[in-house]
């Protein structure tokens, strides 16, 4: 294992309420309930949402465990492949990549199905997990650590230790951007190792996150949705005092999230503004993602894999 960089841990303040942050409205919450509906029911625990437009993927977080797919307009589910205890999923490259929290692996299958490869083993309880055109990247919440491995597999590299339990994880522009949950920083790395740079700390319990040409989007666990600049900067309030918001999505204009205390799923303009209500009365609603039409999620609650328009 190649090592890459090192970073002192954080401090272990569970919650950071003070933020340097300005806010982008004083957003008031609207109802839409647009056309929500069922894809796939009777699912366990599902988990990490992946979409490519025509399929919408998904891990069931049960032991064992399953990573499945379903046409994003509606059909039967298709077993991909089975895992131990898969937790989230990223799709890139023709293929399928998750991380198993219980066996310690990464692993990829064939977006159709097939045989499963495991590019990577022995990591400390793997997490989230984004891909690139040539690599896959991980968390491990155990290890507290930032990785990468060829999408063909090959030497395992850690870019990043010594994290406070690392969270969120996206890779845009040749960087790899990651929260840590204790301490509250969102950082970046370069995707061949470098200098850690920390964009905005005292953040609260900073989660799932997404990156485009020109900001980091994140949902704070406490105090609501965030973004800043990827050179740095001033933090802006997107949405705030969310229900524990679970999993986050972006596409052109919007940042899309599910609120797990309240069983919400919202949106938001990227600029600030209305925060505007998909659905309402979802069981723990988890895993978030888009494609042009649709946002889709894991109620995990009660099993079932959704769909509305956005």
């Amino acid at each position: 294992m190649v090592l890459l960089a090192r970073s002192r841990w954080p401090s272990f303040a569970l919650v950071a309420f003070l933020t340097t942050s300005t806010n982008a409205s004083s957003a008031t919450e609207t109802s839409k309930n647009a056309d929500v509906r069922v894809l796939a029911s009777g699912q366990g625990a599902p988990w990490g949402v992946a979409t490519d437009g025509t399929y919408v993927y998904w891990t069931n977080f049960t032991s064992p465990g399953s990573i499945m797919r379903v046409l994003a307009e509606g059909g039967s589910a298709a077993l991909i492949a089975k895992s131990t205890q898969p937790a989230r999923l990223a799709l890139g490259n023709g293929y399928v990549f998750w991380s198993d929290a219980s066996a310690g692996t990464v692993a990829r299958t064939p977006v159709a199905g097939g045989a499963a490869t495991i590019l990577a083993s022995g990591q400390k309880r793997p997490a989230r997990v984004a891909v690139d055109s040539t690599s896959v990247y991980w968390t491990t919440e155990n290890g507290g650590t930032v990785m990468k491995v060829s999408i063909q597999g090959g030497t395992v590299t850690e870019l990043a230790s010594d994290q406070a339990m690392p969270t969120g994880l996206a890779v845009s522009g040749g960087y790899v951007y990651w929260g840590t949950a204790l301490g509250g920083r969102i950082r970046k790395i370069p995707v061949g190792g470098g200098a850690i740079v920390t964009l905005a700390e005292h953040q609260g319990l900073p989660q799932d996150m997404a990156v485009d040409g020109s900001h980091v989007y994140w949902a704070n666990m406490v105090g609501g949705i965030k973004k800043v600049s990827v050179a740095g900067g001033p933090v802006t309030t997107l949405a705030s005092w969310q229900g524990v918001p679970r999993g986050l999505a972006i596409d052109d204009t919007h940042v899309y999230w599910a609120n797990e205390l309240g069983g919400t799923v919202m949106k938001v303009s990227k600029n600030g503004g209305v925060v505007a209500k998909i659905a309402k009365g979802q069981k723990k609603p988890f895993g978030v993602a888009v494609d042009g039409k649709r946002v889709f999620w894991a109620a995990n609650g009660d099993g079932n894999v959704m769909s509305a328009r956005k």
